[in-house]
């Protein structure tokens, strides 16, 4: 069997998901990226004001999503670096993200790679559709 990973993620945590001799080995990354934070000065009753800070605030804030979900995206690249089949499964367009940016790198240009869309699941839940998928895809290569 060649090497296999599933990846549940979403843009706060990814799960990868690897199957070894029908046990699971499940590892968990967090995102440095968070949705809410923040910004000193600013609360519910007071705002600062001035013609160009609403504007350069929503800059900032982009910036700092695009900064740290790239890093995000940086580390499960490298981490995926070592296997074959990937799945990649998940909640939010966060996997087609990362999908998009697996298949502009070049080390991913020989490799298996799909997306499934599927809800929050607990860890066994996911280990069981990993594995369901990793034998259908198996099948199917026996098949050809």
């Amino acid at each position: 069997m060649k090497n296999s990973i599933g990846v549940w993620l979403d843009h706060a945590t990814a799960k990868l998901i690897e199957i070894r001799s029908d046990k699971a080995l499940i590892t968990t990354i967090q995102s440095p990226y968070k949705k809410h934070i923040r910004i000193p000065g600013l609360s519910i009753n007071k705002e600062r004001s001035g013609p160009d800070f609403y504007y350069n605030l929503e800059y900032k804030l982009h910036n700092r999503k695009i900064h740290d979900l790239s890093s995000y995206y940086k580390d499960l690249i490298n981490r995926l670096k070592g296997f074959d089949e990937i799945v990649l499964f998940g909640p939010t367009k966060a996997k087609t993200e990362l999908y998009n940016l697996l298949i502009q790198n070049k080390h991913f240009n020989l490799k298996t790679i799909s997306i499934e869309s599927k809800d929050k699941m607990s860890e066994k839940q996911m280990t069981t559709f990993i594995k369901n998928i990793f034998r259908i895809l198996l099948r199917e290569k026996l098949y050809k």
